[in-house]
């Protein structure tokens, strides 16, 4: 869907996603198509090198013709109140910004973000494409009234008609499930992916068939680099020309656009965007005449919370909706139950208040407005030296004098904790290895100890493991 105000020169294009986890492979794909220089890469993972001036005043300028970004480095810059974060905006006038996966912007964040685009469109010759399989996340409606009110038009036409054409899979709701009974049917299948909303449900669940031909586990306590490798394996035992045994359990980090391709997906409940994103994983190359989609609901659902209120306004579409729960009516129905009716929570951190009482008075408060944060993450990362390449880039680390470019690489090593997790790690499990330097290490012989080839980063020492220094 396009939003835009016609203008007569447009300066760049802007890819934004919500996605750290596989920006680095969609930026890598513009690169082939219009070359290195022509493809600035800026979020949380990427370092510009120290030593390249003109590296650092690009990332901060986006002076680029093409620029792939977050929505957290896109959004933050326009509440932000230090000029290395604003230092951008004037670039954004006049540009294309294209927004995938629109509907992954957390609700509590909402209403500042349609107003930053409701601005661009309205007066800086911004043209906003917005991309979503779950429309329609922010346009206004008599359900929705302080959504985007969208001046452009749906670039694909007869979106009902597509729906049923590309139609790939047929969805099932299997009702509530213990580990158990979800494994034996997990069991059943030669190749599968099974897709659940925490780490815990992950463990737990791969536990059950870890001793089955082609068992794999992914979850973000796989530092990057394993999580490729291990994916590079699923790959190819799905080939088609030599198919073989494949049964992955995984939280949601294979939904955010990791191409792959099973005959048959079961997903624990979760909200009708999460469903929709497992779905696209289940004959995503049309192989088949239809894959199979099973929807179950875990023994160990979360009491309240986030899961729990996108899960259960999904759960009263199954009946209603059934083996039709991708479709357009059906989406809109789920964000009528669910995302609409939580406009009260749009502005949680009250930024347009502050933004009104600075216009009426004439005088903002800065401060107050740069508290706005697209995510609020108290994680710790870790780097995890288990591979020979990355203890030589931690050791590397001490004698660097421009250490940036070297935790630039290190990212790919690295899995994020939450600070009770990191506190238990730090007590002797971590090394510090350059002193002022806030990089915390998990060094080669207690990632043998703590570190699983199978199942990543174990966060809880082992009873009465004795700490290696």
């Amino acid at each position: 869907m396009e939003h835009a105000k016609a203008h007569s020169h447009i300066r760049r294009i802007i890819y934004v996603i919500p996605f750290t986890s596989i920006i680095e492979q969609n930026a890598e794909v513009f690169r082939d198509m219009l070359g290195d220089d022509a493809v600035l890469e800026h979020h949380s993972n990427f370092i510009p090198d120290e030593t390249d001036w003109k590296s650092k005043l690009a990332v901060e300028n986006w002076d680029a013709p093409v620029v792939v970004t977050t929505n957290v480095q896109f959004f933050d810059s326009f509440f932000a109140n230090k000029t290395s974060k604003c230092r951008k905006l004037h670039n954004i006038a006049n540009s294309i910004v294209i927004f995938d996966e629109v509907q992954a912007i957390p609700v509590e964040k909402l209403q500042p973000c349609i107003e930053v685009l409701r601005e661009l469109t309205a007066n800086y010759g911004v043209s906003a494409v917005l991309c979503t399989a779950t429309q329609p996340a922010i346009s206004k409606s008599a359900s929705f009234k302080s959504g985007l009110e969208l001046e452009g038009k749906e670039i694909i036409r007869d979106v009902p008609y597509l729906f049923n054409a590309l139609r790939r899979t047929r969805q099932t709701w299997l009702g509530p499930r213990s580990h158990e009974e979800v494994a034996e049917q997990l069991r059943q299948e030669e190749q599968m992916l099974c897709i659940v909303s925490t780490r815990d449900q992950a463990l737990q669940l791969f536990a059950e068939i870890e001793d089955m031909d082609g068992a794999f586990h992914l979850s973000a306590l796989m530092y990057p680099e394993h999580r490729t490798q291990v994916l590079k394996k699923i790959r190819k035992r799905l080939a088609p020309d030599n198919p073989q045994p494949c049964r992955v359990v995984s939280t949601q980090l294979i939904e955010a656009g990791v191409d792959v391709d099973f005959p048959v997906v079961f997903r624990c409940l979760a909200g009708m965007d999460s469903i929709a994103q497992a779905a696209g994983r289940c004959n995503r190359e049309g192989r088949r005449e239809l894959g199979e989609v099973f929807i179950y609901e875990p023994e160990n659902m979360p009491s309240a919370g986030y899961f729990r209120q996108t899960a259960d306004s999904a759960k009263r579409l199954f009946q209603p909706f059934a083996e039709k729960l991708l479709e357009p009516e059906c989406i809109r129905s789920y964000f009528d139950d669910y995302f609409w009716k939580n406009q009260h929570r749009m502005d949680e951190d009250s930024i347009l208040e502050c933004c009104r009482a600075g216009t009426q008075r004439a005088e903002f408060a800065f401060e107050d407005i740069a508290e706005f944060r697209m995510i609020d993450n108290a994680n710790q990362a870790i780097i995890i030296a288990r591979d020979d390449e990355a203890a030589e880039l931690v050791r590397q680390l001490k004698y660097a004098e421009f250490p940036k470019a070297i935790l630039r690489q290190l990212q790919r090593y690295s899995v994020q904790v939450y600070p009770n997790q990191f506190r238990e790690l730090k007590k002797g499990w971590l090394n510090q290895p350059v002193p002022g330097l806030d990089i915390h290490v998990l060094q080669q012989d207690n990632a043998e100890v703590l570190y699983s080839k199978r199942t990543g980063l174990q966060c809880e020492a082992p009873e009465g493991q004795g700490f290696i220094l």
